[in-house]
Protein backbone atom coordinates (compact mmCIF):
# COMPACT_ATOMS: atom_id res chain seq x y z
CA UNK A 1 0.00 0.00 0.00
CA UNK A 2 1.37 3.63 -0.58
CA UNK A 3 0.92 5.91 1.62
CA UNK A 4 1.94 8.97 -0.37
CA UNK A 5 5.45 11.19 -0.83
CA UNK A 6 7.16 8.05 -1.81
CA UNK A 7 6.27 6.00 1.38
CA UNK A 8 6.01 2.57 1.58
CA UNK A 9 4.99 2.84 5.43
CA UNK A 10 5.16 5.55 8.56
CA UNK A 11 4.40 4.82 12.29
CA UNK A 12 2.17 7.91 13.31
CA UNK A 13 2.62 8.47 17.51
CA UNK A 14 -1.01 10.36 18.48
CA UNK A 15 0.37 11.03 21.86
CA UNK A 16 1.83 7.39 22.97
CA UNK A 17 -0.71 5.69 20.41
CA UNK A 18 0.28 4.75 17.34
CA UNK A 19 -1.02 4.27 14.77
CA UNK A 20 0.92 1.75 11.97
CA UNK A 21 0.46 1.94 7.94
CA UNK A 22 2.07 -0.52 5.53
CA UNK A 23 5.36 -2.16 7.04
CA UNK A 24 8.94 -0.46 7.38
CA UNK A 25 11.45 -1.16 4.57
CA UNK A 26 12.69 -4.79 4.47
CA UNK A 27 10.97 -6.24 7.40
CA UNK A 28 7.29 -7.40 7.56
CA UNK A 29 5.91 -5.50 10.07
CA UNK A 30 6.95 -2.47 12.75
CA UNK A 31 7.86 -3.51 15.98
CA UNK A 32 6.03 -1.23 18.92
CA UNK A 33 6.97 -1.83 22.53
CA UNK A 34 4.40 -2.02 24.98
CA UNK A 35 5.22 -0.09 28.24
CA UNK A 36 5.93 -1.97 31.32
CA UNK A 37 3.64 -0.58 33.76
CA UNK A 38 5.85 -1.44 36.66
CA UNK A 39 8.65 -0.04 35.48
CA UNK A 40 7.68 2.70 32.47
CA UNK A 41 10.52 3.27 29.89
CA UNK A 42 10.74 -0.26 29.61
CA UNK A 43 8.88 -2.40 27.65
CA UNK A 44 7.58 -6.28 28.43
CA UNK A 45 6.90 -6.74 25.30
CA UNK A 46 5.96 -5.78 21.79
CA UNK A 47 3.74 -6.40 18.93
CA UNK A 48 3.96 -6.46 15.41
CA UNK A 49 1.77 -4.18 13.56
CA UNK A 50 1.01 -3.31 10.16
CA UNK A 51 -2.24 -1.30 9.32
CA UNK A 52 -3.31 -1.11 12.82
CA UNK A 53 -3.49 1.06 16.01
CA UNK A 54 -2.38 0.37 19.11
CA UNK A 55 -3.04 2.03 22.47
CA UNK A 56 -2.67 1.63 26.11
CA UNK A 57 -4.33 3.03 28.80
CA UNK A 58 -2.84 2.93 32.81
CA UNK A 59 -2.77 5.02 35.39
CA UNK A 60 1.03 4.36 36.03
CA UNK A 61 2.56 7.57 34.40
CA UNK A 62 -0.09 9.93 35.64
CA UNK A 63 -1.34 10.14 38.96
CA UNK A 64 -0.43 11.75 42.33
CA UNK A 65 -0.15 10.29 45.40
CA UNK A 66 -2.18 11.59 48.87
CA UNK A 67 -1.31 10.10 52.71
CA UNK A 68 0.18 6.97 50.85
CA UNK A 69 -2.72 6.71 48.55
CA UNK A 70 -2.26 6.69 44.78
CA UNK A 71 -4.65 8.10 42.73
CA UNK A 72 -4.64 7.95 39.07
CA UNK A 73 -6.37 9.97 36.59
CA UNK A 74 -8.64 7.82 34.80
CA UNK A 75 -12.33 8.13 36.44
CA UNK A 76 -14.64 5.69 36.84
CA UNK A 77 -18.19 7.43 35.79
CA UNK A 78 -20.02 4.64 37.97
CA UNK A 79 -18.04 6.32 41.30
CA UNK A 80 -16.42 9.46 39.88
CA UNK A 81 -13.78 8.26 41.66
CA UNK A 82 -10.43 7.02 40.30
CA UNK A 83 -10.25 4.06 39.19
CA UNK A 84 -8.28 1.14 41.75
CA UNK A 85 -9.08 -2.28 40.80
CA UNK A 86 -5.29 -3.91 40.16
CA UNK A 87 -4.91 -3.45 36.62
CA UNK A 88 -1.92 -1.37 35.69
CA UNK A 89 -2.42 -0.46 31.93
CA UNK A 90 -4.62 -2.73 29.40
CA UNK A 91 -3.46 -2.71 25.70
CA UNK A 92 -5.40 -2.50 22.38
CA UNK A 93 -4.64 -3.76 18.76
CA UNK A 94 -7.70 -2.34 16.36
CA UNK A 95 -7.87 -1.00 13.00
CA UNK A 96 -7.49 2.59 14.38
CA UNK A 97 -5.89 4.63 17.44
CA UNK A 98 -9.86 5.75 17.99
CA UNK A 99 -11.28 1.95 18.75
CA UNK A 100 -8.05 1.37 20.47
CA UNK A 101 -8.08 4.23 22.60
CA UNK A 102 -11.72 3.98 23.80
CA UNK A 103 -11.37 0.27 23.99
CA UNK A 104 -8.57 0.37 26.43
CA UNK A 105 -9.67 2.76 28.70
CA UNK A 106 -13.13 1.07 29.01
CA UNK A 107 -11.17 -2.29 29.75
CA UNK A 108 -9.09 -0.78 32.12
CA UNK A 109 -12.27 1.03 34.14
CA UNK A 110 -14.31 -2.20 34.27
CA UNK A 111 -11.53 -3.95 35.26
CA UNK A 112 -10.25 -7.75 35.42
CA UNK A 113 -13.26 -9.98 34.67
CA UNK A 114 -15.87 -7.28 32.63
CA UNK A 115 -12.87 -5.56 30.87
CA UNK A 116 -11.62 -8.56 29.24
CA UNK A 117 -15.10 -9.99 28.68
CA UNK A 118 -15.78 -6.59 26.85
CA UNK A 119 -11.84 -6.87 24.80
CA UNK A 120 -12.95 -10.87 23.78
CA UNK A 121 -16.71 -9.32 22.38
CA UNK A 122 -15.29 -6.75 20.52
CA UNK A 123 -15.17 -7.27 16.96
CA UNK A 124 -11.76 -7.16 15.14
CA UNK A 125 -9.91 -5.84 17.96
CA UNK A 126 -7.50 -8.20 20.68
CA UNK A 127 -6.10 -6.96 23.49
CA UNK A 128 -3.77 -7.76 26.94
CA UNK A 129 -4.08 -6.63 30.49
CA UNK A 130 -0.88 -6.48 32.33
CA UNK A 131 -2.20 -6.53 35.94
CA UNK A 132 -0.59 -6.78 39.90
CA UNK A 133 -1.18 -10.29 40.31
CA UNK A 134 -0.06 -11.34 35.89
CA UNK A 135 -0.97 -11.02 32.44
CA UNK A 136 -4.15 -11.79 30.57
CA UNK A 137 -4.93 -11.92 26.94
CA UNK A 138 -7.89 -12.46 24.21
CA UNK A 139 -7.84 -14.72 22.34
CA UNK A 140 -6.15 -13.58 19.22
CA UNK A 141 -3.71 -11.56 20.61
CA UNK A 142 -0.56 -13.45 20.41
CA UNK A 143 -1.27 -12.95 16.75
CA UNK A 144 0.54 -9.72 17.06
CA UNK A 145 3.16 -10.67 19.80
CA UNK A 146 6.84 -10.68 18.51
CA UNK A 147 9.38 -12.38 19.88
Amino acid sequence: MAVGYGLAGCLVDFGRDIHAVGTPPSRPAWHVGLENPERPGSSWGSVGAENVGIATSGDYCRFFEYENIRYGHIIDPRTGRPVRNRVLAVSIVASSCLEAGVLSTAAFVLGKDEGMELIEDSFGMEGCMFMENGLRQSGGFLKYVVQ
